[in-house]
């Protein structure tokens, strides 16, 4: 308001000065200026004057009127005596309030106070100032959807260049999506259902610029068709062929519900009713190899196949990991004409059809009713477990992410989830025992020294990795660690690393990290309209940066595909930590629950901070529970 015054002011001084030299340029002329010209320049220099000094006094109008106004809200202003946010508003503009009567609520979140309940069996394992892992329901909505198909979706994939993504679907089609442009871009027709679609290697002529992809589809009748389509240097379809995989010794009968692509794109593997073939690209075609067979009379399952995935090791053997619902897990290492079984694990549960893979092949998930197991084929060993919490049993699927530290599922509980990966057994027991001893992520200490050896030049080296950081009492954060410029010195010698510590500010006393997150938590909560609806899913494969964010791809029996975009690390949030404040000594008859409460410091970070109402789930370890 004050600009604009004293802009109008200037304006209006200005006029009158230009109108005053006129008056002066008059009376200098003397009688070359008629007296009617004089009398007219004179009249308008008076009225600029008028309008200057008229301007003056708005402004000094304004200024009262401001001050005025400024004293009336300083009379109707209501001070919070707690910092906070406003959570609910009482009264409306112009109504009236009494003496004592609230006008708004202030929540302060800063400080928050879990409630929740325990198993009476488990609270004997619960004290008083015990710590505790905090994990939040944090709710992921998808992107965008897909929408074209009239049947449920039964299967997805996406091709490895990431532009192009494959739906098999009940409506006898797979449909080829632009996703990036969210829009259909071919399709390929069948005449029955379709279970299963894969999508190989692409290949691009860089002469012509022409790209060739290829899918392998099967479905209800048992028959299996790969399809060959170009694509010229603009994305404009040039061709599209499919030609169907037949052999007297392949498939038999039964639907083909699992099918995949080896990395290279010139294998193919097929899964039906208790049969499993291996097929060879060649050009537009595909020959038979061979059935995979664990004996002479024993097939590869006794059962559908209903996963398949294709790995291979540094000295190039390729391996294939299959499952069916006969309830076996097994590798078999495949060669050129016959497969031989490499590991097998029985007794699953059955309700996850579709398991996967790690990224780089060593390691499989395995579904054990609320728990899923992490199978390591090189250890041939269980190497980690994530545990549904009461979620409810896995089911439809379960799968690595492409960076392979997370793990995407869906429960019977109606929830599709992304979990960390948990710590290995050994991992584990080894930290957990540092909790029997009194040591924390804030304590002082090495992690251990692997080996050590006298040099030629007889100096001690010590190969592996030390990890320090200062003795820090639970009311200080812990330091920053940063590593020092080399300097002659025994630290030098002894092949370690040197660091500088600085000390950072108190943000709270659950703030401190004091726990190692060993468990697999839930990290995302992905939200549907029918989460049970989801039976499928794809990753867009990720080009070298394991921090850049995953792209998922959901389908299922509402016929809808949903685009999501998943979080880095860098974005998921540090772990929370709250301190056990009560227990109740009391057993809740019918459920068997016993009541505690917790308090934890709520970070300052935006998209970490928790809001009261929030569900979280609460893991303790009971080495950490104060000596009595």
């Amino acid at each position: 308001m004050r600009a604009d015054s004293d802009s109008a002011i200037s304006a209006a001084k200005a006029k009158y000065e230009v109108a005053r030299r006129i008056v002066e340029d008059d009376n200098l002329a003397g009688n070359a200026v008629s007296g009617n010209d004089k009398r007219i320049h004179e009249f308008q220099m008076r009225q600029a004057y008028e309008e200057w000094r008229k301007a003056i006094e708005d402004r000094e109008i304004a200024r009262q009127e401001l001050v005025k106004a400024r004293t009336e809200r300083e009379l109707h202003k209501v001070v919070s005596n707690v910092s906070g946010h406003v959570a609910r508003v009482y009264k409306k503009t112009g109504e009236s309030v009494r003496a004592g009567e609230p006008v708004f609520r202030v929540a302060n979140y800063d400080r928050l106070r879990i409630e929740g309940a325990v198993p009476a069996q488990q609270a004997p394992f619960i004290r008083v100032g015990m710590r505790c892992l905090v994990e939040p329901e944090r709710l992921l909505d998808p992107l965008r959807e897909l929408r074209g198909h009239t049947g449920p979706i039964n299967c997805l994939a996406v091709t490895p260049d990431g532009l192009l993504l494959a739906s098999a679907s009940d409506d006898q089609s797979v449909i080829l999506w632009d996703w990036g442009r969210g829009r259909r871009w071919d399709a390929l027709s069948g005449d029955v259902p379709l279970y299963a679609v894969a999508a190989g290697k692409p290949s691009k002529d860089e002469s012509t610029g022409e790209t060739t992809y290829r899918f392998v589809t099967g479905g209800a009748n048992g028959k299996v068709r790969l399809w060959t389509i170009k694509v010229d240097a603009r994305g404009r379809r040039i061709s599209k062929k499919n030609v169907e995989l037949q052999h007297a010794e392949a498939h038999r009968g039964g639907a083909i519900r699992a099918v995949a692509f080896s990395p290279d794109g010139l294998t193919i593997a097929t899964g039906g009713d208790r049969s499993l073939c291996i097929w060879q690209v060649k050009d537009d075609k595909a020959e038979f190899q061979y059935r995979v067979q664990e004996t002479a009379t024993e097939p590869a399952h006794r059962g559908t196949v209903t996963t398949l995935h294709f790995s291979s090791n540094a000295k190039g053997d390729l391996y294939l990991v299959s499952a069916g619902t006969d309830r076996a897990l097994k590798r078999w290492k495949l060669g050129p004409k016959f497969a031989q079984l490499d590991f097998r694990q029985r007794d699953r549960t059955g309700d996850v059809p579709r398991l996967g893979i790690s990224p780089d092949g060593d390691r499989c998930l395995f579904d054990a009713g609320d728990k899923l197991w992490i199978i390591d084929f090189k250890e041939r060993d269980l190497v980690g477990v994530i545990d549904s919490a009461g979620r409810g049993q896995f089911n439809s699927l379960a799968m690595f992410t492409p960076s392979g530290e997370t793990v995407l599922t869906t429960t019977a509980g109606g929830r599709v989830q992304l979990y960390s990966r948990p710590a290995k057994p050994a991992e584990a027991a080894f930290f957990r025992s540092c909790y029997e001893h009194g040591f924390r992520r804030n304590s002082l200490f090495a992690l251990g020294v692997l080996s050590a050896a006298l040099s030629e030049e007889t100096l001690l080296t010590v190969p592996g990795t030390l990890a320090t950081c200062v003795d820090q009492p639970s009311q200080a954060p812990p330091p920053e660690v940063s590593a020092a410029t080399p300097t002659l010195s025994p630290a030098a010698h002894l092949n370690m690393p040197i660091l500088l510590v600085n000390t950072r500010e108190y943000r709270g006393l659950t703030a401190v990290p004091e726990v190692w997150p060993l468990h697999g938590s839930e990290l995302r909560h992905l939200v549907t309209p029918d989460p049970s609806a989801v039976t499928c899913a794809a990753f867009m494969p990720q080009a070298g940066d394991a921090e850049s964010p995953n792209i998922l791809f959901t389908g299922g029996a509402d016929k809808i595909i949903r685009i999501w975009r998943l979080p880095p690390a860098a974005e998921r949030g540090s772990t929370l930590e709250a301190i056990v404040t009560a227990v109740s000594s009391q057993v809740e008859s019918g459920t068997g629950l016993v009541r505690l409460r917790a308090e934890l410091d709520n970070p300052n970070v935006e998209a970490a901070r928790l809001l009261a109402g929030a569900n979280v789930h609460l893991t303790f370890y009971p080495e950490l529970a104060p000596k009595r």
